[in-house]
């Protein structure tokens, strides 16, 4: 392998025999088999010096002409590049003029229109619904502390029949608080400007309603919260109850256990003949043997005297 530079070249094969007897060690024959390969004439023997050479100018010049066509491409490239960006921008210019001329017609077709139409009469324009107009689609809550501004007027005007004074109403900004506990006669004669006596006395009327409602929903509320709670407290002591009975059923089933485990059949000879009989727990069976032992050495004690 012939390598220039870091870079493989070509191949070289050379084919040579052994030296003869009398011939000297600077002579030797060469046999050009490998000249198709290394791109050599086969004809003529070569020396490899000579092919070395050949082969490395060949090298310089492929190298040579790779610079060249190197340099060609990027000339190549940019004058590509210079030349795209300056069609773009022709097209752009052209876009641009079409755009503009587009513009023009659409305005000057828009003016002649205008131009052409009849001039009619002005509609009035529809004013947005007023509170007085929206106000009967308007759902009152039931607990009336939770009325605001609006509830109330609707109160007024719906229930009562008494529109005329939404707008002093709606000005102090009256709510289901205020409207239960605050107005009296004065604040309706001398602050809410209701002038008529009567107007009062209804509308007076109509609070001490909404007092009672109030009061009986709020023990409605008590009375369910209070239910909430007993239900609460009976599932609580039930579940305690249940606790309670598992664990004595536990505690019964250990004894129980205990119990069968204390009880221990014992095999015993009676007349030449295994006999099984249940004895009892075995600290009773400790107290009778040392009662046992007990008496009998009593009994030894009395003979030895």
């Amino acid at each position: 392998d012939i390598i220039y530079e870091n870079n493989p070249s070509g191949k070289l094969l050379l084919t040579c025999n052994l030296l003869k007897e009398n011939s000297n060690d600077d002579e030797f024959d060469m046999w050009p088999s490998g000249g198709d390969e290394c791109g050599l004439p086969s004809e003529t023997p070569r020396n490899d010096d000579q092919s070395i050479n050949e082969l490395k100018s060949t090298c310089e010049n492929i190298q040579k002409q790779q610079v060249k066509l190197n340099s060609q491409i990027g000339d190549m490239q940019s004058k590509l590049h210079k030349q795209l960006l300056k069609d773009i921008a022709k097209e752009r210019e052209k876009m641009m003029e079409l755009l503009t001329e587009q513009t023009t017609d659409i305005k000057s077709s828009l003016e002649q229109v205008i131009k052409d139409q009849p001039k009619s009469p002005k509609t009035p324009v529809e004013s947005a619904p007023t509170l007085s107009q929206s106000i009967p689609n308007i759902t009152l809550p039931d607990k009336i502390s939770l009325w605001r501004n609006v509830h109330v007027q609707a109160w007024l005007s719906i229930q009562l029949g008494l529109s005329q004074y939404m707008d002093k109403f709606a000005e102090a900004s009256i709510d289901g608080l205020v409207l239960l506990n605050h107005i009296d006669d004065e604040t309706l004669k001398n602050q809410l400007k209701v002038t008529q006596k009567l107007h009062r006395i209804k509308i007076l009327e109509a609070i001490k309603e909404l007092n009672i409602k109030q009061q009986q929903i709020i023990a409605d509320e008590e009375a369910k919260r209070a239910a909430i709670l007993r239900q609460r407290q009976l599932a609580l002591a039930a579940k305690e109850a249940l606790e309670k009975k598992k664990q004595s059923l536990k505690k019964q089933k250990k004894k129980n256990k205990n119990k069968k485990e204390k009880k221990v059949k014992k095999v015993y000879v009676r007349n030449n003949t295994p006999q099984i009989r249940e004895v009892r727990e075995q600290h009773v069976l400790d107290r009778v043997k040392l009662e046992r032992d007990i008496r009998i050495m009593n009994e030894k004690q009395k003979k030895n005297k």
